[in-house]
């Protein structure tokens, strides 16, 4: 029998409306970046300084967050301890703009083309008009664009929903479903870290624990998924897929940084574990590890906040539900 029109058309609104969120969730970021209390350091005579600060204030009042350090020296080790994103320093042959291409591509290049334009408009005798860029802690030679390590988020967050979804949906025991994911999420770890940072030689740093935050990452998104789907049903993989993918992904800064996205939506990412895994994974690739405490507790909670929902104790089901907890073994004896 032929399906009525109005059977058709439900499941052809709803298919379409979710293509358009989904393209509105990863265009809507992109297409408003812009600096947003970005932390930038200056250094130098206080009057330069000053007329740095109000050259940067022509951005917008919430544009830019400056900080003053009393040298060069200490603004680059702010820059290596990710207290700020790059700095402006003057100095007596002019300006010299620090930036930090691991941190972010996008702001770097932001911020050298203010201090460009600053320099453009300035007085001769308080500004070169070529400031000389210096690039702190540089993106590796393999990916100096961060659009490799941007891009590996996707699968690794993908990754890490369809084994929570997978895990979920067969038939074991909360014990192995709960230890097949942390082991995927181990095993991977180190794969992909294998990949990224000895063959692609996208990741620098220390192999062990760049695979570690890799783990961790695709632990708390499997996890909260199986946390998800035992307290929710079916309707926990979609809530969890669509936190993840629709929002997770597009507000993570990868490509760019939370602080170049619309505000409070930056901030938000960095509360997700895609925003989290990549501000940790840039902080032990790149950073020796600074700045990664912050990230390395959200995605701690994530995966403890699942792990939790998933061995929580739950109501008397019907018996499909009780099915999903249930070994072979039960259910034979159930039968």
């Amino acid at each position: 029998m032929r399906p009525s029109p109005a059977t058709v058309l439900g499941p052809v609104l709803a298919l379409s409306a979710l293509i358009t969120v989904l393209v509105t969730a990863f265009a809507w970021p992109t297409s408003n970046l812009a600096p947003r209390h970005l932390p930038v350091g200056l250094a130098g005579p206080a009057p330069a300084v000053e007329q740095v600060r109000q050259g940067l204030g022509a951005l917008g009042d919430s544009a830019i967050d400056t900080t003053t350090y009393p040298d060069r020296s200490t603004a680059v080790q702010a820059i290596e301890h990710r207290d700020i994103y790059g700095a402006i320093v003057i100095g007596a042959n002019g300006p010299e703009v620090l930036t930090a291409s691991a941190a972010g591509p996008a702001v770097a290049q932001a911020l050298s083309e203010a201090a460009r334009g600053m320099s453009r408009t300035a007085a001769p005798q308080q500004l070169s008009p070529t400031p000389v860029i210096t690039d702190v802690v540089a993106a590796p030679a393999a990916d100096p664009r961060g659009a490799v390590f941007g891009l590996t988020l996707v699968p690794m967050v993908i990754g890490g929903l369809l084994t929570g979804a997978a895990l979920s949906l067969l038939t074991l025991d909360r014990a192995a479903r709960i230890g097949a994911a942390v082991a995927v999420a181990l095993v991977a770890g180190f794969a992909v870290t294998a990949v990224l940072q000895t063959w692609l030689d996208v990741l620098t740093g220390n192999y062990l624990v760049n695979a570690g935050v890799v783990a961790l990452a695709i632990g708390a998104t499997a996890l909260t998924l199986l946390g998800l789907r035992a307290v929710l049903g079916l309707a926990g993989i979609g809530l969890g897929a669509a936190t993840f993918v629709a929002l997770g992904i597009p507000l993570s800064g990868a490509m760019s940084a939370p602080e170049l996205l619309p505000t409070g939506w930056g901030t938000l990412g960095t509360l997700l574990p895609p925003g989290a895994a990549a501000t940790a994974l840039r902080s032990t690739a790149y950073f020796g590890g600074s700045g990664s405490a912050a990230a390395l507790a959200v995605l701690s909670c994530w995966a403890a906040g699942g792990l939790l929902l998933a061995i929580l104790p739950r109501r008397t089901r019907d018996l499909p539900d009780q099915a999903h907890d249930a070994t072979p073994a039960q259910l034979a004896r159930t039968a």
